[in-house]
């Protein structure tokens, strides 16, 4: 996929990204799915900016998902889920002297897990 978005850096910023999805059903009662995405973020130059450096970058973003559910009957289910999301970037944003603002670095990795359950009437 490629496409743009609105930007909190500069005006705006290019995203080319691949995509996987696998889901298997078990027997009727128990589902697994795994999904993963990667690809770059681009800024293009930011020549008015105070806090970016003026010349465009390119960032990497992947995400990856696991779900699992077991199916007790067919209207009820355990759900559990595990996710990753990571930003992998050496840009620092430096403001300029004087406004009292650290340095902010973009790089990050966020987990999350889920457990659940369902019920369809």
């Amino acid at each position: 996929m490629r496409d743009f978005d609105d930007a909190y850096i500069g005006s705006y910023f290019g995203r080319d990204t691949g995509y996987a999805k696998l889901s298997y059903l078990f027997g009727r009662s128990l589902l697994l799915v795994a999904e993963g995405s990667g690809g770059a973020v681009s800024y293009p130059d930011q020549p008015a900016s105070t806090f970016a450096p003026p010349a465009g970058w390119t960032d990497i973003r992947v995400a990856g998902k696991l779900f699992g559910e077991y199916r007790v009957i067919d209207s009820i289910g355990i759900n559990a889920e595990l996710g990753y999301t990571g930003y992998f970037s050496n840009t620092v944003l430096t403001p300029s002297s004087g406004s009292g603002i650290i340095n902010d670095a973009l790089a990050f990795q966020r987990f999350r897990a889920f457990l659940g359950a369902r019920w369809f009437m």
